[in-house]
Order: C-alpha cells, then sequence, then structure tokens
C-alpha cells in the first residue's frame, strides 16, 4: 500500500511494555506490511509528569529498547509526544475552537458526561484525547495502530479532521483504526491488560515469572467439560496471538480430552517463552547502551518537529487564506 503511514504509542510509565501494548502496537497487520514511515508516539506529558527525573529518564529508555526490540520490523521512529504537539500550535487552536468539554467527555475512555463535574482528572489527563489527535494529524497518519478500545479516539481524529476540510480544504488526513490478530488482549484477570491493574505479562518476562502469570489465566471461564470452551476462553487468546500451527492446534487436542489443564498451561509456558526470549534479550542489550537510545528518541523527535512544524504553517496558510475568502 502507498503512502502508508502509521501512528501509534502508548503512555510513559515504569516496567516496560507488556504483551497488550506489543498486539496493539506494535504487531505486523496484513493491512499495512510495509509503511512509508512508523511513529511509536510516548506520552510523556501523562503519567511522566509524576515521575522524578531519573525515574522518567529510566522508564523512558526501557520503553524505547523495547520498542527498538519488538518493533524491528516496522524500523518505528520514537517520538515524544510533548514536543511534537507543541509544534501543532495552529491546529491546537482550531480543535479548541470546535470540540466542546461536553464532546471531549464523550470520548474520553475513563469518564461518561454525567461524571464531567465531578471528575478529579487533571486538565492534562482529561486533554490527552485532543493530545493523541493532534499527533495523529499532524503526522498525517493513514493508519493508527492501537486496540479496539481506541476506536473513540480515532472517530474523535477523524471528526475534526472532517471538520477542518469542510472549511479549509482537504489537508487533513482521516487515520483507519487496524487492530492485530485480537482487537485486544486481556490481562491475567480477565479484565483490561493494565499496570495499574497488575494483571500484566510483560515482554521482560522471564520463564520463571511467566510460570504463575500463565496459571492465573485458567482461573476465568470455567466451563464443565472442555469441548464447551469459547474461543474467547484466555488461554486460547494467547496461544492464538503467540503461538505457532502446532500451539493452535492443541487447543483442538484439549477441548477433546486428549490432555489436561495442565498441559496445556505447560505448552502456553512454552509459547510464550519463545516469543518473548529473542527479543527480551535484545532489549537488554539495548538497554546497556543509554547513549544510543537519548540519541535515538532525541533524532527521532527533533525530525518529527521538522516535518510537524512545516505541516502547521500550511494549516495557518489555508486558515488565513480561509477566513478571508
Amino acid at each position: 500500500m502507498n503512502d502508508c503511514i502509521v501512528a501509534s504509542g502508548c503512555r510513559l510509565a515504569p516496567g516496560g511494555l507488556h504483551l497488550g501494548h506489543f498486539l496493539g502496537c506494535l504487531s505486523q497487520r496484513a493491512d499495512c506490511l510495509s509503511p512509508t514511515s512508523f511513529y511509536f508516539v510516548i506520552g510523556d506529558t501523562w503519567n511522566g509528569a509524576a515521575l522524578d527525573s531519573e525515574a522518567r529518564k529510566d522508564a523512558l529508555l526501557r520503553m524505547t529498547a523495547d520498542v527498538l526490540a519488538w518493533g524491528e520490523h516496522y524500523q518505528p521512529k520514537v517520538v515524544l509526544q510533548s514536543r511534537a504537539t507543541a509544534r501543532l500550535g495552529h491546529l491546537r487552536d482550531f480543535v479548541y475552537s470546535e470540540v466542546s468539554a461536553r464532546q471531549l467527555a464523550d470520548v474520553h475512555p475513563s469518564m461518561r458526561r454525567s461524571e464531567l463535574s465531578t471528575s478529579p482528572l487533571t486538565l492534562s489527563s482529561f486533554l490527552f484525547p485532543v493530545d493523541q489527535a493532534l499527533y495523529t494529524l499532524g503526522l498525517r497518519a493513514t493508519h493508527v495502530f492501537m486496540n479496539d478500545d481506541n476506536k473513540r479516539f480515532v472517530d474523535f481524529t477523524r471528526v475534526i479532521a472532517k471538520r477542518f476540510n469542510r472549511r479549509y480544504g482537504d489537508y487533513l488526513t482521516s487515520p483507519t483504526l487496524v487492530h492485530g490478530v485480537l482487537p485486544r488482549l486481556l490481562g491475567t484477570d480477565n479484565e483490561k491488560m493494565s499496570k495499574s491493574r497488575r494483571n500484566c505479562i510483560f515482554l521482560a518476562d522471564t520463564r520463571e515469572s511467566l510460570s504463575p502469570k500463565v496459571k492465573k489465566l485458567f482461573r476465568y471461564g470455567y466451563f464443565p467439560h472442555h469441548e464447551n470452551l469459547p474461543d474467547t476462553y484466555l488461554p486460547f487468546q494467547f496461544l492464538k496471538a503467540f503461538g505457532g500451527a502446532e500451539d493452535i492446534e492443541a487447543i483442538e487436542v484439549f477441548r477433546s480430552g486428549v490432555i489436561s489443564k495442565l498441559d496445556l498451561a505447560y505448552r502456553l509456558e512454552e509459547c510464550l517463552e519463545r516469543a518473548l526470549a529473542v527479543r527480551r534479550a535484545e532489549s537488554i542489550a539495548l538497554q546497556q547502551r543509554p547513549e544510543l537510545l537519548v540519541d535515538r528518541v532525541e533524532q527521532d523527535t527533533h525530525e518529527a518537529e521538522l516535518e510537524i512544524e512545516k505541516f502547521d504553517e500550511a494549516l495557518r496558510q489555508a486558515m488565513q487564506l480561509g477566513e478571508t475568502n
């Protein structure tokens, strides 16, 4: 596909990336196998503000190492969100003039409109869908690689693009959300995989730390007979996302009662360890070269800043021309 520009990313937080991040943001998609550019934007404004300078640096280096190791097939550009969106002053002004607080509450993942007046969220956290829309539009992304729970954000971005283009001309690209082999990967408690829920399987997990987490996957969705287990059964989801043909075949063997739950758990551990081992070693090796990682983020962010700044100037001229007509 020509001119396939991908935007992806996540918030800065300690602990590195987890399998949900990988599947949602870095795994390969048939719709966009060879993108012209692949931007992984690290949201350093939100959670990053809560970290001291040393913890923030450590989190940034670890996340960058994970992105480069696990997204190697895309040759990702690692960009700091705060610096990218700072160059989009004219587009930001347009969004602020077009979007109401109630509209923003409707697309916010952690809020309903009825909670707007009582929410303890900071203004920075409340505005994060705007920041996501800004960098997606500013990078001229044609595709957004995220989980399906980000659909509201992508729809919000498309609305902004439509409003701008209707008024000033066809300048903004309406991106398409493309999720991985699964719409989203749930955590070990059968809820959204999230560091705050402590239900993650991390890219840095070893065989020893994987074992108790895999056991937790089998606790949810109990059915008296194996043949009644649905495709959404958590262990099946992980095997389909990270296993090979034999691992996927083992699902039907398990359903038929030929192998036990213990056998399937062992196979899933083996499957995840194979998936993690090589890239885990690559990430660790990169983390031992912090200067290289710092230079990479600085270079990628600077190049994105220059492109975004030129684009925002083009938007300014379009807006100025549109107001005079």
